[in-house]
């Protein structure tokens, strides 16, 4: 091969080669869209008491009081 078709060949077939890996097929059926289907979160529940949002607003005010 010529040097000129060398240039070309060489990251064509870098291309081709890189591309081929990605047809893979799609996984099967995924979670419900919308649905949490992980552990359970300790501070979900916390989020809503009242006294944890009132702490949130609170510490909300003193840091956005200086701008």
């Amino acid at each position: 091969m010529s040097g000129r078709r060398l240039c070309w060949a060489l990251p064509l077939l870098a291309c081709l080669g890189a591309l081929s890996g990605c047809n893979e097929p799609a996984p099967g059926e995924g979670p419900e869209p919308g649905v949490y289907q992980g552990s359970r979160d300790p501070l979900l529940e916390k989020a809503g008491a009242r006294e944890y949002g009132e702490r949130l607003r609170e510490r909300l005010r003193q840091v956005q009081t200086d701008r």
